[in-house]
């Protein structure tokens, strides 16, 4: 009869090794059947584990041997995860209505993770349904701009929570608020073009949340970050819902404080998302009608503030009074001043035009999808643009030619020489004539 090998001692494994805080971090995968291997140790040989612990193991690769060190509170994390938790606080990123954001170590991978849960204050069963139904949602979103979940559980109050990649960067609320301080070198690092880059990339995370049936509802430059190298992520998915589902109503709780501030916190009353950025239908509480034509439209109040660094709505005591406003102020006129901030050169016409109509207050009239007003993006980076004024007839006509200098450089250089010889020869003229 063969003699029985003791798991705990022998491990006839693949192994891969890799340095994690300076020391080696052993992942291995049994080839035989699964062991509880805390039961092998046993909880008291668990927690009498000394600082470091040598362990010889058995590779693959022929008859050689490796040693490594584990440290033991990872050793204890991996042995029985009851005993040292696998996340560790760290700092808090973020408070919202119903849950807070903190910044989280992975013990077991040996990596920074966002870990959001619910406020320990927060006993409202809607809110830890809604909680819920964020998690089951964000489960949908495998999305380059919308950070992934990665884990889900208890913590030590049995409080839910969920993990998520930690995206290191700023919040476009606070990019903001340094281009409107006239940070030069927020400037530099954020013209109106790369703006409108990040503007295209919450394009693409809601133009597939969207095709998941997936509405976010509270699009606002504090639930957009932009990463450390230039990716941005669409956050807080919190009070998302399928486009078919019906809204949870309530009452709505006035306040007559005149910061305009509050208001741009998310509200989860009866109106439900952040006032100053929502669209006239989800303002009026049409839960039932709202689709992605909504969230479009809050992106656009979004888009708005980031070029003219002013918010759309403005001035307002009350939700009632902001409700007004995004009901019945018309759509900004090419000559607001909001479009000629003194931190930054005027807003280009092009650019204006767009605004305006993804921002009208009838959703036939806006822009229908989030594919059709990538390709506008598209059309404005190429300089193919609607013709509107004549600011944008001179910006197309310059298109225009030089796509046909591209396809006729021969043309192209006698037109070239042809043209400034022919306004010279006609200034000439007009001098001539004057005299």
């Amino acid at each position: 009869m063969a003699e029985q090998k003791d798991p705990a001692k022998t491990l006839d494994a693949g192994w891969s090794t890799r340095v994690s805080d300076s020391k080696l971090f052993v992942e291995f995968s049994l080839q035989q059947d699964p062991i509880d291997f805390s039961k092998t140790l046993g909880e008291s040989k668990a927690r009498s584990v000394l600082p470091s612990i040598e362990i010889e193991l058995a590779t693959t690769l022929g008859e050689s041997k490796q040693k490594a060190i584990i440290p033991s509170e990872r050793l204890t994390s991996l042995v029985n995860p009851e005993l040292t938790p696998r996340y560790v606080l760290q700092k808090l990123l973020g408070e919202g209505a119903m849950g807070e954001v903190l910044l989280a170590r992975d013990l077991d991978i040996g990596r920074d993770v966002a870990l959001k849960r619910i406020l320990s204050n927060t006993k409202d069963p809607v809110f830890m349904a809604r909680f819920i139904d964020e998690i089951r949602l964000m489960g949908k979103l495998e999305h380059p701009n919308i950070a992934p979940i990665y884990d889900v559980g208890l913590d030590e109050n049995d409080q839910v929570f969920f993990v998520m990649r930690f995206v290191n960067g700023k919040t476009l609320d606070s990019i903001i608020k340094l281009l409107r301080a006239g940070d030069l070198a927020t400037h530099n690092a954020f013209p109106f073009m790369r703006r409108l880059e990040i503007f295209v990339g919450i394009l693409h995370a809601l133009e597939f949340a969207h095709a998941k049936g997936i509405l976010h509802r509270d699009i606002k430059p504090e639930n957009v970050m932009v990463g450390e190298h230039g990716e941005v992520a669409v956050m807080d998915w919190g009070i998302a819902r399928g486009i078919e589902t019906e809204n949870q109503s309530g009452e709505d709780n006035e306040n007559s404080s005149p910061n305009t501030d509050r208001f741009a916190k998310t509200q989860v009353g009866g109106i439900v998302g952040t006032p100053l950025y929502m669209s006239p239908e989800q303002a009026t509480g049409h839960s039932t009608d709202l689709d992605a034509r909504s969230d479009l439209y809050s992106s656009f109040v979004l888009l708005f503030e980031f070029l003219t660094l002013e918010r759309l709505i403005q001035d307002v005591n009350s939700v009632v009074d902001v409700v007004m406003k995004i009901t019945r102020d018309p759509v900004p006129e090419l000559d607001l001043e909001a479009w000629n901030h003194p931190e930054q050169p005027g807003i280009p016409f092009t650019l204006r035009h767009f605004i305006r109509r993804g921002l009208r207050k009838d959703k036939e009239l806006r822009f229908q999808n989030a594919t059709e007003v990538i390709k506008e993006v598209e059309f404005i980076f190429s300089g193919h643009v609607r013709v509107e004024c004549s600011a944008t007839f001179l910006k197309r006509a310059e298109a225009e030619f030089n796509d046909y200098i591209a396809l006729h450089p021969k043309k192209g250089m006698v037109i070239i020489f042809s043209v400034p010889t022919f306004i010279l020869s006609l200034i000439i003229a007009v001098i001539i004539l004057a005299i």
